[in-house]
């Protein structure tokens, strides 16, 4: 299936895929945000650093799940949500949203510092299998040396 606003094509029919040897795509790594709000020495992604009510979006929700939806037939199972930081986008719950309505497991990879009470929730209520915060040394003087960032080792 092949569409003018698809960015995937697929074979016609399940038996054309396995003539063509196509394995399934079981999970993805979405990088939700190319913007982060730490400035970290060691990321090797190098995002653009900005304050979380400056962020820009690679992406509009829509066209993300729509990508998202077009890989379901594949056999898409689970999406780890990582960026930069995903939780700079104030429209990550209606990512979570989604993916919970489809059943897909959930993991997601983010520095910590913007989750409050309410966002952990939310992630509960998703249904978040997995949730990655990243520490980067036994004390804070360490941690946020590597951050460059005060206050983000509590």
């Amino acid at each position: 299936m092949k569409n003018s606003n698809s960015i995937f094509s697929l074979p016609a029919s399940r038996s054309a895929r396995k003539a063509k040897l196509i394995p399934p795509l079981s999970s993805v790594y979405l990088y939700f945000s190319s913007t982060c709000n730490l400035c970290c020495r060691h990321c090797w992604i190098e995002p653009e650093y900005a304050n979380p009510d400056k962020a820009s979006y690679d992406l509009s929700l829509e066209k993300i799940t729509s990508a998202l939806d077009e890989c379901l037939p594949m056999g898409l199972k689970s999406v780890k949500i990582t960026g930069g930081e995903p939780f700079v986008r104030s429209d990550i719950f209606g990512l979570l949203d989604y993916l919970s309505g489809k059943n897909l497991s959930v993991t997601l990879e983010t520095n910590g510092t913007l989750i409050t009470e309410k966002e952990a929730q939310a992630i509960k209520k998703a249904g978040v299998r997995e949730v990655s915060v990243s520490l980067d040394g036994p004390n804070e003087r360490l941690h946020e040396s590597l951050r460059q960032s005060k206050g983000s080792f509590k």
